[in-house]
């Protein structure tokens, strides 16, 4: 056992299937001398001991001979040996060992009982060839080449010296030795072929462990490979997701300010308010370690920045109130521990302009104890807090619009009931012009408030038609240099290709007339007013709420004080005004903001205090030629009444006091109602009635034009004239079947009345 571990311990390296066919090509080429030095001893041994027992021994050993031959020339046949094949050869070498050994064992046995010595010359030249073979076969195995050889040679120096100094009595120790000795090489054979098996299978084990350590190993470098590429395309990911957020983000480095908070070492929070409260100084060094790591695209273009580089070296160096108050909110997240803060701030942009942002920053993870990395994103509020004022303006405009048009309502019918009586009085009595005609007067000022309130709230009958925006401002040309006065100098620029407009020239006018009196008041120490008339695309995006299309746009210009932000978000509200009392009403712009959103335009007021005012009158494109209207003067009717009757529908009884009298004083019959109800009384008698005057809104949910129908079905006929005191209900009449029904507004003059009341008749 000791023997075989140390031959096992010699055969580290053993060989492979290369080996094996270096060895078998090897023992081919020795398979002829072998048998030469075999067949050589046998001839001679044969012919000197004159005997055929050497002749049989060789053809007894030959079988082993040929078995080893045809098993190298297998080897060589196969181009690659698996495990399994090497296994078999190694059997059949161990095998053929044991052959050989067997054959030369019983060979000696002979010569030992019939007691020949010389016949041992055989064996021996056989052991020495054996010899030889054997240590081809392990060739690579020095120490377990020179061992067997040491072996061989000691045994065949023993054998010699048997042979040459004992007598022939002794043959039976010598064949003895020689037994041994041929026993000792053939166990040589057979260790050596289970070695080889061994050392063979324990490297081709060491071989498997290599390739599945080179396995192991490229799946590791493939699974790294792998987990970099995923990294890099991680990387590249997010730094496409953050480089293209449609939101600005920011990675900032609050590990300064983190160091200088901690550096107070103050743990109450109150202490550190008031801290920050007695050393200003503090936020200002606190605000200058605030560092900009990176920034996307959206946060350049937030801040107007062309250049990364620009935002990542800009640092604060001035507190503004808006970032002291940052600052300070930071301070104390920091010093809390938060992991984030929200905000709403206002930043300026490169440029010098002032947004309004909401900002929220969060510690990324790792960084909690330092703030080294903070991502901070901030969402641009300026045109959502615009967009809310422009609706709260418009809500509120709304609402006083439809206050003004209640309120307008009911003073129409006011200024009626004391016109008419006014004119009343006059026809009855002999009333002096130097009491009746102020009365007349401040009823038509009046009137015109109410013209004024009904074109804020987008409710006063406008007289649309398509003119020459162009020339009716040339016409005005002297009117506006007469009150702008002669330390103002009026500028008027209008081009030769200006579109038509489609609107009221009467509101036209008024709203220009009114820009002009506003730009003369602003110059007090006298200045330039630049009018001009331009042809206007607009866009399906704009930012003065008109729907796609083409306009005129009248604009007015000064270089007046121009107004200050609170003043100017104030321009449109009713009766506001910044003259002195008695110097304005406050009506000229919500009058021109009205009529201007009635007839499909806009009004843009831009100003800046200090620098002018600039006003921009938008109205809609003609498709049409500029029609040529002239004005009818306007004469006291003749009135020549036959007693036809009229029926009179009106609920404020004011006003029908006033238009009953007033038409029986010129010779007609009336009848009176209040509602629907007490005038339906009078329908059995509609044949009689000549002529219907109705109020459009009555109370009852019922309206004129619904009793209107109810009279005709009794009188086909009989002409209708509608009175109202607010546009919408001319509108109602309008829609209706009274389509081509005049409509008097409220309040009018009776020598209005009786020249609609007698054209009705005579039609």
């Amino acid at each position: 056992m000791t023997a075989l571990a140390w031959l096992r311990g010699c055969g580290q390296v053993q060989p492979d299937d290369q080996a094996l066919r270096t060895f078998s090509k090897l023992g081919l080429r020795l398979f002829w001398l072998r048998q030469i030095m075999f067949i050589g001893a046998t001839v001679i041994s044969s012919l000197y001991l004159a005997s055929y027992i050497p002749i049989f021994c060789y053809l007894f050993c030959l079988a082993s001979e040929l078995s080893e031959a045809a098993m190298s020339r297998r080897t060589l046949s196969f181009k690659t040996l698996s495990h399994d094949q090497i296994t078999r050869i190694t059997r059949m070498q161990a095998a053929i060992g044991v052959w050989s050994a067997f054959a030369v064992s019983c060979y000696a046995l002979l010569v030992a009982w019939l007691s020949t010595p010389e016949f041992l010359f055989v064996p021996l030249t056989y052991l020495i060839s054996a010899a030889l073979y054997a240590s081809m076969f392990n060739h690579q195995v020095k120490p377990v080449l020179t061992a067997r050889l040491v072996v061989y040679t000691l045994g065949f120096v023993i054998m010699a010296s048997m042979g040459l100094f004992m007598n022939k009595t002794d043959t039976e120790f010598l064949a003895l030795a020689q037994l041994v000795t041929i026993l000792s090489a053939a166990l040589f054979i057979v260790i050596n072929a289970v070695v080889t098996r061994e050392n063979y299978e324990a490297r081709r084990s060491r071989e498997r462990d290599v390739i599945v350590r080179e396995a192991l190993l490229r799946e590791e470098v493939e699974t790294r490979k792998s987990a970099e590429t995923a990294r890099q395309s991680s990387e590249q990911r997010f730094h496409s997701l953050f480089e293209y957020a449609p939101i600005p983000i920011r990675e900032e480095d609050l590990s300064g300010m983190k160091r200088l908070i901690d550096a107070l070492d103050i743990q109450d929070t109150a202490e550190l308010e008031a801290y920050l409260d007695a050393h200003p100084e503090f936020l200002q060094a606190c605000a200058k370690e605030i560092a900009v790591v990176d920034a996307n695209r959206a946060s350049l273009a937030e801040h107007g920045y062309r250049d990364k580089s620009e935002l990542l070296a800009r640092v604060v160096t001035e507190l503004t109130p808006a970032a002291y108050k940052i600052v300070r909110m930071t301070i104390l997240a920091l010093h809390a521990g938060d992991e984030g803060r929200s905000y709403e701030t206002r930043i300026t942009r490169a440029d010098g302009t002032i947004r309004t942002v909401a900002a929220t920053w969060r510690v990324l993870p790792g960084h909690e104890d330092t703030y080294r990395r903070i991502l901070l994103c901030s969402v641009d509020l300026s045109d959502r807090l615009a967009a809310e004022d422009a609706l709260r303006q418009a809500q509120k405009m709304e609402a006083v619009g439809q206050l003004t048009g209640g309120v307008a309502h009911d003073f129409n019918n006011l200024l009626t009931v004391i016109r008419g009586n006014v004119e009343l009085l006059e026809l009855m009595v002999d009333v002096d012009p130097e009491f009746s005609t102020p009365i007349i007067n401040a009823v038509d000022r009046g009137a015109e408030l109410t013209q004024r309130l009904l074109a804020f709230s987008r409710k006063q009958p406008l007289a649309v038609r398509t003119f020459d925006l162009g020339d009716m401002v040339l016409g005005m040309g002297n009117m506006l240099r007469r009150t702008l006065g002669m330390k103002n100098t009026i500028e008027i620029d209008v081009p030769d290709d200006l579109w038509p407009v489609m609107a009221d020239p009467a509101q036209v006018e008024a709203a220009l007339l009114n820009f002009a009196l506003n730009s003369r008041d602003a110059m007090p120490g006298g200045g330039v007013l630049n009018v001009s008339c331009r042809n206007a695309p607009i866009s399906a995006e704009n930012d003065l709420d008109l729907g796609a299309g083409d306009y005129v746009a009248l604009r007015v210009e000064d270089t007046g004080t121009g107004m200050d932000p609170d003043t100017l978000s104030r321009v449109y509200e009713p009766f506001f005004t910044t003259k002195e009392v008695g110097k304005g009403s406050g009506l000229g712009l919500s009058m021109a903001y009205g009529f201007a959103k009635q007839s499909g335009g806009a009004v843009d007021i831009q100003s800046t205090l200090g620098h002018g005012t600039q006003i921009a009158l938008y109205l809609p494109r003609s498709d049409h030629s500029p029609e040529n209207q002239a004005s009818a003067p306007v004469v006291d009717p003749k009135v020549k009444a036959q007693g036809e009757t009229i029926l009179v529908l009106e609920d404020n009884e004011g006003i029908r006091s006033y238009v009953t009298q007033l038409l029986r004083k010129y010779g007609y019959s009336v009848l009176e109602a209040s509602t629907v109800e007490s005038a339906r009384t009078f329908l059995p008698r509609a044949s009689e009635i000549d002529l219907l005057v109705s109020d459009i809104l009555l109370p009852g949910g019922l309206i004129g034009p619904d009793f209107a129908v109810e009279l005709r079905r009794e009188n086909p006929d009989v002409p209708v004239i509608f009175m109202s005191g607010q546009p919408s209900e001319i509108e109602t009449a309008a829609s209706g079947a009274f389509h081509d029904a005049p409509v008097l507004s409220k309040p009018f003059a009776k020598t209005t009345l009786l020249d609609r009341v007698s054209k009705a008749l005579e039609n």
